[in-house]
């Protein structure tokens, strides 16, 4: 039987928590979250592994502010735990915009890292 985190939630919030932080203060300390197997979609483009996440993410304007409006955690097999984040984004101090990201994320002894991460910003609103 597959081994599916107790902790799921608890560790799910701090990562989501964790990510923002570094997403706003430095993006490319964001590679420790990733491994070469990584993949990311963004509208669409598609990167895998680090180096082209990193670099992708990179391109998005410096200011960018994340406000979560809902949060979704589930546990996956194997120690796995989904994450779908939904909320209002603001870029450079315009008008927030909704965004929806979802990540598959994979606890280790030393941190954790993303499998599949998913971004999208949309002009729709959230019920």
């Amino acid at each position: 039987m597959d081994m599916l985190n107790p902790q799921f939630e608890e560790i799910g919030k701090e990562f989501v928590n964790h990510y923002f932080q570094l997403f706003n203060t430095g993006r490319n300390e964001l590679a420790a979250l990733y491994k070469d197997i990584s993949m990311m979609s963004f509208e669409n483009d598609q990167c895998r592994g680090t180096s082209q996440i990193i670099e992708r993410l990179n391109k998005l304007p410096p200011t960018v502010v994340h406000k979560c409006l809902s949060l979704d955690i589930q546990p996956t097999p194997n120690n796995g735990i989904l994450i779908l984040v939904c909320g209002d984004i603001i870029i450079e101090e315009n008008k927030p915009i909704k965004f929806v990201r979802s990540f598959h994320l994979f606890p280790l002894p030393s941190g954790g890292y993303f499998s599949n991460f998913f971004f999208t910003i949309t002009p729709l609103k959230f019920v």
